[in-house]
């Protein structure tokens, strides 16, 4: 993976250097491996937005047990939105039809969703480097994967030409795939995320983090539930 992701990043890097007018002061801090406990093996502390990605499999693992059953996408959303509560917001039919490009072209859909966006040339390119290389990511075994994000982590919070809302959109989309990738939180192999479900991320985070969270939780579920979108 490291060949795969690595030389995207440096390149995003390059293509960076001059792309935003809005510079911050970086976190000090560098990523690592922070704190890996049996339950919280997909933590990492120092993403400031790592809750998104906690608070997504705390939702997740309620679906799990709480025994819903959907067969359309309708029961899907109304599921989340029983869950989530006042953090979820309705789902209209473009965003329906936006599930379903998400998970048929994903490709595609966020090369539009970017293009669309108000987020930096630096911060898209970053993306589209992420998103392509989930496909490897989540074929590996999960403390590879982890390290990889971590490390992807640490060059966004090093970079002194994203925006605040480029990282914000950055590490909620990294806070959300580290922890759909770890195999602790669902077994059963048919619940695995692809690359589909992450472009669905990404698009909601372009509003919000809970938006982003509640457009994985969706777009996951209906794929494992088998639900055409």
């Amino acid at each position: 993976m490291k060949n795969v992701l690595l030389p995207g990043l440096l390149s995003a890097v390059l293509l960076m250097a001059c792309s935003s007018d809005t510079e911050l002061t970086p976190n000090e801090a560098v990523y690592g491996q922070t704190m890996k406990s049996t339950a919280l093996q997909a933590e990492n502390k120092l993403n400031p937005y790592d809750s998104i990605g906690r608070n997504y499999r705390e939702f997740l693992s309620e679906y799990q047990n709480t025994g819903y059953n959907p067969t359309t996408f309708s029961g899907v959303s109304t599921a989340i939105a029983t869950i989530m509560g006042s953090k979820a917001v309705a789902i209209d039919n473009n965003e329906q039809a936006l599930f379903s490009t998400s998970i048929n072209l994903p490709s595609s859909t966020l090369t539009s969703v970017l293009a669309n966006s108000t987020l930096s040339q630096g911060a898209k390119d970053y993306l589209t480097t992420f998103v392509d290389d989930f496909a490897t990511l989540r074929q590996q075994p999960f403390a590879s994967a982890y390290t990889e994000i971590v490390n992807f982590e640490n060059t966004i919070t090093n970079s002194i030409a994203l925006t605040t809302n480029d990282q914000g959109v950055l590490f909620t989309v990294t806070s959300l795939a580290r922890y759909s990738l770890d195999h602790s939180c669902c077994e059963d192999t048919d619940w695995e995320t692809s690359v589909g479900n992450i472009v669905a991320a990404t698009s909601g985070a372009l509003t919000d983090s809970n938006k982003a969270m509640q457009y994985l939780l969706i777009s996951r579920i209906a794929q494992h539930e088998n639900i055409t979108f």
